[in-house]
C-alpha cells in the first residue's frame, strides 16, 4: 500500500457517497446485517461556557434578570467559548459583583462549567462496532416517536480516541443521474471504460455542459488549456481548479510542464517516480506521506501522523514536527532542501482565524467561528467558487489548533479580519499569507453580487416593520416590576407623519393590540411618541409586540441594539423591507458638492453598525465603510437634506455606516428605494436621477504599490509628484492588466495596516468542495486532498464518457432526476402540492412563474392569470414553516383572466411556439372585418377575383430599422 495504511496507529474515517435515494436504505442495511445494538449515529454537543452557566444557574437561584444580564455582559461577545475560570481570571470584578448578588451563584457556575448543554446527531456519521456500542459508552435516544435514533453520547473525537471505526454516509444526486442513465441503457457504471479517447476529447474540447464538476465556462477554458488524456489527468483536473492551486501559479505549472513549456524539477531522483504523474507537484496529502518516508526517514506510522497534521491542521504540533522533519532530510543528506520543502509542506496547514470572526452561514445568519468549531457545526456556510460566485458549501470538520501570534488586517473600507501569520487570502498579485509577504498596500476581495436566500424565517411583513422602526428609534429597556422583570411597553417616537402611520398599522396588526399617542415637546420641536398596549385592559395577551421583542432577546440598551437571525434568515425583498424602515429612522441621504452624494446609517451600538454593513456587503453586493466618530452624531430625525447638516453633539462614541460611492448608492437606491417612506423616499430618487460615476467605484479601488512600477499605468494616471496610494479598479481594467482584476463579481479594498495583537487561540472549519468561506465579509481560502480528487475524478469522467456515449439517455437523466423523487409520490394534487413536493433548489420563483405561463397547470382548472400575478406571494407563504393556507386558496382562486394576446406572447417567449392558438383567432368573425367574402392566402389563386383590391390579414413576426447608403430609413 502506498499510502502504508498498515502502519496506521488511528482508524480511519470511511466515506462513502452513494445514491441520494440509497442513503437511508443503506443505513437500514448495517443495521440490519451489524445488529441495530452494534450501529448508531455520532453525536453533537454543546457544552455550558461561561455566559450559559451565569444566566441558568442565575434562573435557579432566583437572581434578577437585570443582574444575569449585567454579569453576561462583563464577558466580551467574542470570547464565547471562555470557561467560568477563565471568565473570572480575566474580568477582575466578576466574582466581587456575582458574589455581592449571591454566594452561591458563582459557586455553582463552577461545580457546572464544561457539562454537556445539548445531545445533537452528526449530520451523516455513523458508527459500526464489533459488539453493542453500550458496551463502550452510554447511548441516547433522540428524534421523533416515528424516527428515533440511537446517538452516542460521545462526540467524534472521543469515539476516535477509543478506536471504533466511523463512516460517513454521504447521499450524491449525481450518483442517481449515473445510475439512471445507465439502467436506460443497459450499461454496468463499474464497466465503464477508463481509457476512452472520445470521453478525453470531450474534456479537452471544454463541451462539460452536464458534466460533474465542469459545467461552468471557466472550468470548461480550463480544460481546453490542461487538455487531460488520462484518468490520472482528470483526477488532478478536479484538485488544481482550486482558488488556492490557481492563485498560487501550481496550476499554471503544472500545465506548462504537461505541454512541454516548463522543465519538470523534481525535489531529487528518489521522488521522480512518485511524482511524475503531478510533474513534481506534492498536489495531495498522500504526496507528502510517501516523501516523507523516502526522503526524510519517516516510517508508515510517522508518516501518517504527518498527514493527520496536515489534513487537521493541528498547528501546535507542526511546529513540534517541523524540527523532526528537517533533521530527517539532513540525516538523508537533503540539508540543503530542508527549509524550502518544510514550506511546501507547511502550506497544506494553513487557514486559521480567530474565534470571534464572522462567518456567513447559507442562511444568511452569521456565526462566530468558536460556535462553529465547539459546537461541530454541520450545516452549511457560504463559499465561493473559482469563479467568485457565492455558493453554500457543507462543513466537514472542524479544529481548534491552539494559541498562536495572530494578526490584525485592516481594510480602507472599515473591515477587518484577525488570523495567523500563515492564513492565506486571495489578492490583487495572488494568494498570499503575511509570512509569504502580505502587506499594507495589497487588496483583499469582497462580493460584488447580489445573494438571494430562501426566507426560512417566521416573521411576517408587519412584524419586520415594527422590529424594524423599533430598533432604530425605539425605546427597548426592561423595567422591574413586582411579578418579575418584563419590558416596558414599546415605545417609537417620531416627527415624521408617514413613518408614525406606518409604526401604527404594525402594532394594529398585532393580535389584540392598539397604541397610544402622546405628543410632547422636545428643544428639537414637537415628537409624537406611540405606545403599544392590549386593547383589552390586561397586563399581558397572547401574543404581542412586547411577546416578539422578549423572545428575539432585543429587550437591550440603545448600546446594545442589533439584529436578531430571524431577520437576516429573510429573503432578500423581505430583508430589503427590513434595512429600509430601519434607514428611514436612523439613515441620512445627503448630497454634497460636485455631485457627491453619501448613505448612511449612526447608532449608539457597535454591533448594530457592523451587522448592517456585513448585511449590504455579503447580500447586496454594496460597500458601506465602518467608522467611528466622537462628539457628533447625526440627528435621527432627518427627513430632508437640510437636516443633515444640523446634526447634536455628544460626548458618547458613535458608530456609522457609510455608503460615499455613487455607483453603490445607486445600486442601493434601486434595491430599496421602493420600500422607503417618507420623505427619503423622493431623496432616493434624486440619487437615481444622478447616476453611476463614470469613471468607477472609490469603494472599488487597489493599492497603487503593486502597479507603480508598470510603465502602462504610470503613462496612464500621471501621478507627478504627489504620492498616490489608491488606484480604482476600473482605471486598470481600461489598461487591460487582465486576470482578476477582470472578473466582476467581486471588489477590492486595500490593506491599510497589519497589527501583531499576539497570542489567542485560533480556529479553522474544512469546507467541502470549494474550500473557502467569507469571514467578516472579506473572501478567504481553505485546502484540499487527493481521496476527494480521485472520488469526484471518477464522478467527472462517467459522466463525461456517458454524455458523449449516449448523449440523448444522459441528458435525458440529468433533466429528469430533480422532480423525480416527486412523481415517485405520485401525481400533483393540485397547486400547492406541487410547490411542496419540488424542492425549492431545483424550481424556483422564476421557474414556477414559467411553467405557469406555459400552461402547466391549465389541467388543474386554474387561471393562469391569477397564478402568475401571485407567484411572488404564494412563494413566500409557502416558503414559511407555518404557512397561511386559506391566504394561499384565497390567491389561487382570484380571477386576474388573460387575454387570448397575452397567453399566446408568453408561450411564444416562454417555447418559442404558440400552443393555444394563433393571433388571427383573436379575431374569429373575419366577416365582421372583410365583409361577406374571405379566404385563405391558399385558395386566392383558385379563384375569380379580377382586378379588384383586396385586404390581407397577417402576423408581425419581427420587424427592424436599417439606414440606407442615402442616409433615408428603411424598415422591414
Amino acid at each position: 500500500m502506498a499510502i502504508g495504511c498498515w502502519d496506521r496507529v488511528s482508524m480511519p474515517d470511511i466515506d462513502f457517497d452513494v445514491e441520494q435515494r440509497y442513503r437511508q436504505a443503506l443505513i437500514e442495511y448495517v443495521r440490519g446485517k451489524y445488529g441495530d445494538e452494534n450501529v448508531g449515529h455520532i453525536g453533537t454537543f454543546t457544552y455550558m461556557k461561561a455566559r450559559s452557566c451565569i444566566d441558568r444557574v442565575g434562573a435557579v437561584l432566583r437572581v434578577p434578570y437585570v443582574n444575569i444580564r449585567e454579569a453576561s455582559k462583563k464577558i466580551p461577545e467574542h470570547e464565547v467559548g471562555w470557561d467560568v475560570s477563565d471568565a473570572i481570571e480575566y474580568i477582575k470584578d466578576l466574582k466581587e459583583y456575582m458574589d455581592n448578588i449571591n454566594p452561591n451563584w458563582l459557586k455553582h457556575c463552577l461545580a457546572i462549567e464544561g457539562l454537556p448543554k445539548n445531545i445533537g446527531c452528526h449530520a451523516s456519521g455513523i458508527l459500526i462496532a464489533d459488539k453493542p456500542i453500550s458496551s463502550y459508552m452510554p447511548m441516547a435516544r433522540t428524534g421523533s416517536a416515528a424516527k428515533l435514533k440511537m446517538v452516542t453520547q460521545m462526540d467524534m473525537w472521543e469515539v476516535e480516541g477509543i478506536g471504533l471505526l466511523k463512516f460517513d454516509f454521504l447521499g450524491l444526486n449525481t450518483l442517481d443521474v449515473i445510475s439512471d442513465c445507465c439502467k436506460s441503457v443497459g450499461l454496468d457504471p463499474y464497466a465503464i471504460p477508463l481509457n476512452d479517447l472520445k470521453t478525453y476529447k470531450l474534456i479537452c474540447r471544454g463541451t462539460t455542459l452536464g458534466v460533474f464538476q465542469l459545467e461552468k465556462k471557466k472550468f470548461q477554458t480550463f480544460c481546453k488549456r490542461m487538455k487531460p488524456m488520462n484518468f490520472e489527468q482528470v483526477i488532478a483536473l478536479n484538485a488544481l481548479f482550486r482558488p488556492a492551486a490557481l492563485d498560487s501559479g501550481t496550476a499554471d505549472i503544472y500545465i506548462d510542464c504537461k505541454h512541454g513549456d516548463r522543465k519538470i524539477e523534481y525535489y531529487d531522483q528518489t521522488v521522480e517516480d512518485l511524482l511524475s504523474s503531478t510533474f513534481g507537484i506534492c498536489l495531495y496529502q498522500e504526496d507528502w506521506m510517501n516523501v516523507s518516508k523516502i526522503m526524510a526517514g519517516y516510517s508508515g506510522t510517522e508518516a501518517d501522523i504527518l498527514r493527520k497534521i496536515i489534513g487537521k491542521k493541528l498547528l501546535k504540533e507542526m511546529d513540534e514536527e517541523e524540527g523532526k522533519f528537517k533533521q530527517g532530510l539532513i540525516d538523508n543528506g537533503y540539508a540543503h532542501l530542508a527549509d524550502r520543502m518544510w514550506n511546501d509542506l507547511k502550506a497544506a496547514g494553513r487557514y486559521c482565524v480567530t474565534g470571534n470572526t464572522k462567518i456567513m452561514l447559507a442562511d444568511g445568519t452569521y456565526c462566530d467561528m468558536i460556535d462553529l468549531v465547539r459546537n461541530k457545526y454541520h450545516g452549511q456556510v457560504m463559499s465561493f467558487d473559482n469563479e467568485f460566485d457565492v455558493v453554500p458549501e457543507t462543513i466537514i470538520d472542524w479544529h481548534d489548533v491552539g494559541k498562536y501570534d495572530v494578526y490584525n488586517i485592516k481594510l480602507k473600507n472599515g473591515k477587518n479580519i484577525e488570523c495567523t501569520g500563515n492564513h492565506e487570502f486571495p489578492t490583487d498579485r495572488g494568494k498570499l499569507t503575511i509570512e509569504e509577504g502580505l502587506e499594507v498596500g495589497d487588496s483583499l476581495i469582497l462580493s460584488n453580487k447580489v445573494i438571494d436566500i430562501p426566507n426560512t424565517s417566521n416573521l411576517h411583513n408587519y412584524e419586520i416593520i415594527y422590529l424594524a422602526h423599533m430598533i432604530a428609534e425605539g425605546y427597548l429597556r426592561t423595567r422591574k416590576y413586582k411579578s418579575g422583570n418584563i419590558l416596558q411597553r414599546p415605545v417609537f417616537v417620531n416627527r415624521c407623519s408617514e413613518m408614525l402611520n406606518d409604526f401604527a398599522n404594525a402594532i394594529c396588526a398585532f393580535p389584540n393590540s392598539s397604541y397610544n399617542e402622546v405628543k410632547r415637546n422636545t428643544r428639537t420641536g414637537v415628537v409624537t411618541q406611540l405606545v403599544g398596549c392590549p386593547k383589552e385592559s390586561r397586563p399581558f395577551i397572547k401574543y404581542s409586540p412586547t411577546d416578539l421583542i422578549l423572545s428575539l432577546g432585543c429587550d437591550v440598551l440603545s448600546t446594545e441594539k442589533f439584529i436578531p437571525d430571524e431577520i437576516l434568515k429573510l429573503s432578500n425583498d423581505e430583508l430589503a423591507l427590513f434595512v429600509s424602515r430601519l434607514w428611514c429612522g436612523g439613515g441620512y441621504i445627503y448630497f454634497g458638492k460636485k455631485g457627491s452624494i453619501s448613505i448612511g446609517y449612526s447608532s449608539k451600538s457597535k454591533k448594530l453598525i457592523e451587522q448592517i454593513c456585513l448585511i449590504l456587503t455579503t447580500r447586496f453586493g454594496i460597500s458601506a465603510t465602518f467608522r467611528v466618530q466622537k462628539g457628533k452624531r447625526l440627528s435621527t430625525y432627518i427627513n430632508d437634506n437640510s437636516d443633515v447638516k444640523n446634526h447634536k453633539t455628544t460626548n458618547k462614541i458613535i458608530y456609522v455606516a457609510i455608503i460615499s460611492d455613487r455607483t453603490d448608492c445607486s445600486k442601493f437606491a434601486d434595491i430599496f428605494g421602493s420600500f422607503f417612506i417618507g420623505k427619503k423616499k423622493e431623496l432616493l430618487k434624486k440619487v437615481l436621477d444622478v447616476g453611476v460615476a463614470e469613471n468607477g467605484q472609490k469603494s472599488d479601488i487597489l493599492g497603487y504599490k503593486n502597479y507603480k512600477d508598470n510603465s502602462i499605468v504610470v503613462k496612464a494616471i500621471h501621478p507627478g509628484k504627489k504620492e498616490k496610494h489608491f488606484i480604482n479598479r476600473v482605471t486598470l481594467s481600461k489598461l487591460r492588466i487582465g486576470g482578476i482584476i477582470d472578473n466582476l463579481n467581486i471588489r477590492f479594498s486595500p490593506i491599510v495596516s497589519i497589527e501583531n495583537i499576539g497570542k489567542q487561540s485560533a480556529y479553522c472549519i474544512t469546507v467541502n468542495n470549494n474550500h473557502s468561506m467569507i469571514a467578516n465579509g472579506i473572501l478567504s481560502y481553505q485546502s484540499w486532498n487527493r481521496s476527494h480528487s480521485a472520488a469526484y475524478g471518477w464522478l467527472t469522467y462517467a459522466s463525461a464518457y456517458l454524455k458523449v456515449n449516449y448523449p440523448v439517455e444522459y441528458l435525458c437523466s440529468l433533466m429528469n432526476h430533480p422532480a423525480g423523487q416527486a412523481r415517485e409520490e405520485g401525481e400533483f394534487k393540485d397547486f400547492k402540492d406541487f410547490f411542496v413536493r419540488v424542492p425549492l433548489r431545483h424550481c424556483n420563483a422564476a421557474v414556477k412563474k414559467a411553467l405557469v405561463g406555459a400552461g402547466c397547470f391549465d389541467m388543474m382548472g386554474l387561471s393562469r392569470g391569477a397564478l402568475i400575478h401571485n407567484i411572488a406571494d404564494i412563494t413566500k407563504q409557502l416558503k414559511r414553516k407555518k404557512p397561511d393556507h386559506k391566504m394561499i386558496d384565497d390567491m389561487i382562486s382570484q380571477q386576474y383572466p388573460l387575454t387570448l394576446r397575452a397567453k399566446l406572447k408568453l408561450e411564444q417567449d416562454l417555447m418559442g411556439m404558440r400552443i393555444s392558438g394563433s393571433y388571427l383567432d383573436i379575431y374569429k368573425d373575419i366577416n365582421t372585418l372583410f365583409g361577406k367574402y374571405s379566404w385563405p392566402l391558399s385558395e386566392i389563386m383558385d379563384r375569380d377575383i379580377g382586378t379588384r383590391l383586396i385586404s390581407l390579414m397577417y402576423v408581425v413576426r419581427r420587424h427592424e430599422h436599417i439606414t440606407k447608403r442615402t442616409g433615408n430609413k428603411m424598415g422591414f
